[in-house]
């Protein structure tokens, strides 16, 4: 996939005025405060739930009535787990105080929840919570090499600290991994027996007249103390031992040591001494001093250009204090000597000065990084840069046996594999999809397909349908690779109703030359008119029987003034948005930015609200500093969001936006931009749990699960990066109703979440429109409720 080339123009940097007020990030560790809630499980109180900060000795349990209060930091991660229950991880955030969780009873079928956090923890701690250093090696394997980080199935890891214990390996293993368990020396996930590989080769079992538990063989396992790690992937039921033996491991110890010190300058003796009245100079450059003595005040101004700077943010390096320059470019902090100032402004090259013991004044220019503007290019991460005869075999119509589907039209780019590209070697199916496609995985000891970035179960390793010549099938279809015309990839909403609940996994559609395929036995054929039997069950609460939530505009503007809260500016903001005050929407998102700068949202959303404004010019700014400060682009998450309202700003408001830079469209022109429905939803707080529900105009229904139970992974990702929104396109809105509804399913505390629809109608054409509606969510609002109903009448009543 193609990189977003980095983009600091120096207009860039003159113009953003608002940047980064504070260096508050999410992930701070700094300030105890106390969070506190109340465990239930089947709306009963849950007493002896242990809580205990991951990573630490600190922790409690829930009294007789299911509550609890504990001290914890930003950026923490609460352990959640009761014997019998599924065990839950939540990561504290800067506005996390109160936090109400649900248990689950375990089964046999499932695991430990796991949320992926990006949090610093101990080194070599063995929790569901693994960070990418510890999963991201290449494991050699019976068929091939296999990256645990990059498969996208769940992994469970165990150090080789915690089983060198001179003890049998078997041993140790229990209670190391959920669902991992040894029963009389025979190794199960799950109530199964499992496989076993040491440093990528099946482990030998020990002889026939040693057989174990109902027949079944035990492993010859190896010395507890050459173990280097294990890993555990539960869906293949196989366990990975890698020794100390392994050559891969000490190559790798290597790199990562090497890797520390590549970038570091040895004094080579080569220096000439300096006569003893000669000075140093203050620069980054100079050795750290060590820090000592009281904060003292220093002061300056910066300036560029003989002009004072605004904006610019000063801070003491690995603190967390800091601060900006005003309008005339002045600043004022405190630090002690020996510490270092970064002055860092979007595109500008940051200056380190260290605090020396005479230092009370520090001014100076910043310096702009050069950059030139024919060479930038900003594209969406993509596998392919330009457009081709590939891309335009990619955007032909194509027919299915759920009807027609233009990808010109879409709203939404579908995977496409040409199968001219077929390469004679493949040795199956599998083996030719492998790699072609983004988000597409092969696992490649069961040879399952999982589709990662579609709009149904995201996270989840839900497998795919399959369409062959009109054939659906659950199963991956025996076809002869040579006889592959096309394969395509569909994740739409509108794509997926039609082929039901089943295809919350994504659908694959391929095109055979001979176009006469029939099923093979083995394949599981999925009878076409029970495709969907998800059908609405007309249990949604009309529109007008839901109270919205817009308050009084004096007391708006009021709060606006004294509210420092993030989640309630955003609540604000909204209002002002369904008000159409533009105005007061940009003060408000302003002040969540500078609450929230290391947010991508905060960047979205008031570039948006520029935008609404019709401020292009700031508008296209604040999506340019979304780009440089590294957020993602493309497909999935808030990369979508940001890279389709570039797109508009491109094709509709080019001139009076003054785009400098080379974009490079996803769309081919105006006409593939155009669709007819876009909505984005956004939430004014990470908890907030919901499902959304588009039912299609033949009653089909289709679910996305925003809850800490479906979609743990997804939940921690947006926390991650900093966003709570979403966007979905109905491409061609056919003859009937199309029905969007939400079902709430609380946020944790007791405090209400603002939930914003956007629905904008004939997206991107001339007389597109946009309604706005905010509901405000009480913990008791637990029925589902009708968001919008929409037809064709509605995109022509719109213009």
């Amino acid at each position: 996939m193609n990189k977003i080339l980095p983009i600091r123009p120096m207009w860039l940097s003159l113009f953003l005025f608002f940047l980064l007020p504070t260096l508050h990030s999410q992930n701070s560790n700094t300030g105890i405060k106390q969070v506190y809630g109340v465990i239930q499980t089947e709306n009963e109180p849950l007493s002896e739930v242990n809580i205990r900060v991951e990573g630490t000795s600190r922790g409690t349990q829930t009294d007789e009535n299911g509550r609890y209060s504990m001290e914890v930091r930003n950026g923490e991660v609460l352990q959640f787990s009761h014997i019998g229950y599924r065990t839950f991880f939540v990561i504290v955030e800067d506005v996390t105080e109160e936090l109400n969780l649900e248990m689950f009873p375990v089964s046999n079928e499932l695991g430990e929840v796991i949320i992926n956090a990006d949090v610093r923890k101990p080194q070599n701690s063995v929790s569901s919570i693994i960070e990418e250093e510890v999963l991201n090696v290449d494991l050699p394997m019976p068929t091939g090499t296999l990256n645990p980080y990059k498969s996208g199935f769940a992994t469970g890891y165990i150090p080789g600290r915690l089983v060198q214990n001179g003890l049998p390996l078997i041993e140790t293993l229990n209670g190391k991994v959920a669902s991992l368990r040894v029963i009389k020396n025979q190794i199960f996930i799950r109530d199964l027996p499992v496989r076993v590989l040491v440093d990528g080769l099946p482990s030998p079992i020990l002889p026939d007249s040693q057989l174990l538990v109902d027949g079944l063989p035990s492993p010859i396992l190896p010395d507890s103390q050459l173990v280097e790690d294990i890993f555990v992937f539960r869906n293949t039921r196989t366990v990975y031992i890698r020794t100390i033996a392994n050559l891969s491991i000490a190559q790798q110890k290597r790199d990562r040591a090497n890797e520390r010190i590549k970038n570091q300058n040895f004094y080579q003796d080569d220096a000439v001494r300096a006569d003893s009245d000669m000075q140093s100079t203050n620069s980054a450059s100079n050795p750290v001093a060590v820090v000592s003595g009281p904060l003292r005040k220093i002061k300056g101004e910066i300036s560029f250009a003989e002009s004072p700077m605004p904006e610019v943010n000063v801070t003491v390096e690995n603190t967390n204090r800091g601060t900006t320059t005003n309008a005339k470019g002045r600043y004022q902090i405190k630090a002690r000597t020996g510490e270092v100032l970064v002055f860092s402004y979007v595109g500008f090259k940051a200056v380190r000065l260290i605090v020396e013991d005479v230092t009370s004044e520090l001014s100076f220019e910043m310096i702009a990084n050069e950059n030139v503007l024919d060479e930038v290019v900003v594209k969406a991460k993509s596998r392919d840069g330009e457009r081709s005869s590939y891309t335009k075999k990619a955007e032909r119509e194509f027919y299915t046996s759920m009807g027609r589907f233009d990808p010109k039209k879409a709203g939404y780019n579908s995977g496409y594999i040409d199968g001219d590209d077929l390469n004679p070697a493949s040795v199956n199916l599998l083996d030719f999809m492998a790699g072609k496609v983004a988000g597409l995985t092969v696992n490649p000891i069961t040879g399952e397909v999982v589709i990662r970035g579609g709009t149904g179960s995201i996270e989840a390793n839900t497998p795919p349908l399959w369409e062959v010549d009109g054939v659906v099938l659950t199963q991956i279809p025996p076809l002869d690779v040579a006889n592959i015309k096309d394969i395509r990839v569909l994740k739409s909403i509108s794509s997926l109703t039609r082929y039901g609940p089943q295809s919350a996994g994504g659908v694959i559609v391929i095109q055979t030359r001979s176009g006469n395929f029939e099923a093979k036995d083995g394949a599981a054929v999925l009878n076409t008119d029970l495709a969907n039997s998800n059908f609405y069950n007309n249990d949604a609460l009309a529109n007008s029987e839901f109270a919205r939530a817009l308050e009084n505009v004096s007391e708006l503007r009021t709060q606006l003034q004294s509210e420092n809260n993030p989640e309630r500016l955003k609540a604000i903001a909204y209002q002002f948005e369904a008000l159409d005050m533009n105005f007061d929407a940009i003060e408000a998102y302003k002040k969540v930015f500078g609450l929230r700068p290391r947010y991508a949202q905060s960047y979205r959303d008031l570039a948006q609200a520029y935008v609404q404004a019709e401020q292009f010019k700031p508008a296209w700014r604040m999506y340019m500093g979304y780009i440089n400060q590294g957020y993602p682009t493309g497909l999935e998450g808030i990369g979508e969001l940001v890279y389709d309202e570039m797109e508009w700003l491109y094709f509709r408001r080019k001139n009076q936006t003054q785009i400098k830079e080379v974009f490079q469209t996803q769309s081919e022109d105006l006409m593939d931009f155009q669709t007819d429905v876009r909505f984005v939803f956004e939430w004014n707080t990470s908890e907030a749990e919901f499902d959304l529900e588009f039912v299609s105009p033949d009653r089909r229904a289709y679910v996305f699960e925003h809850t800490l139970e479906a979609n743990q992974l997804l939940i921690n990702t947006e926390k991650r990066t900093g966003f709570s929104s979403k966007r979905f396109f109905i491409e061609d809105i056919m003859e009937g109703d199309w029905l969007i509804n939400l079902s709430y399913k609380g946020n944790k505390k007791s405090a209400p979440t603002y939930f914003k629809m956007t629905a904008y109608y004939n997206w991107g054409k001339v007389d597109e429109t946009k309604v706005v509606q905010v509901y405000k969510l009480n913990p008791s609002d637990d029925q589902k409720i009708q968001l919008l109903k929409i037809n064709r009448q509605t995109l022509l009543a719109s213009r």
